[in-house]
């Protein structure tokens, strides 16, 4: 009999081994999200904003799973964006709705550096879509990095 060293699993698998624990503890995560969010900027959860920030995790836990898969996700994604944008989201935004995210995910599921890191490209990328969707095709080359 042979021992078999485990491969570490890849980042998009990580993200869909790790996104429905996100899922079931969604009002959790709201909250840790809307407080983080609040913290990198205020003016996109100020006045009656629950239902927005709502609206971005719910479709964000949702899309991240296919997140290695844009075309199952581009829809969703760029309905969103045009809704951010519709409600005064400036590019910047995403910015804080990154920060916002990951500091989520590192509250809910640990720090891990390769989960962090995971959850980072697919966030990223989901961002990006919908930045360019949203703002135009030169308006993802922003790093989003908080």
């Amino acid at each position: 009999m042979t021992i078999q060293t485990l491969r570490p699993l890849s980042p998009t698998a990580l993200v869909r081994a790790t996104a429905p624990r996100l899922d079931a503890m969604v009002e959790h995560a709201e909250l840790v999200f809307a407080s983080s969010l609040n913290t990198y900027a205020p003016a996109l959860v100020a006045g009656d904003a629950k239902t927005l920030v709502r609206m971005v995790l719910d479709t964000l836990l949702a899309a991240a799973p296919a997140a290695g898969r844009p075309d199952l996700t581009r829809e969703v994604l760029v309905g969103l964006a045009l809704h951010l944008r519709g409600v005064g989201m400036a590019p910047r935004g995403y910015i804080a709705i990154h920060a916002a995210f990951l500091d989520m995910v590192a509250d809910r599921l640990g720090s891990d550096a390769a989960l962090i890191k995971a959850w980072e490209q697919a966030v990223g990328t989901m961002l990006a879509t919908m930045m360019a969707a949203a703002h135009g095709p030169r308006s993802h080359t922003m790093p989003l990095a908080a």
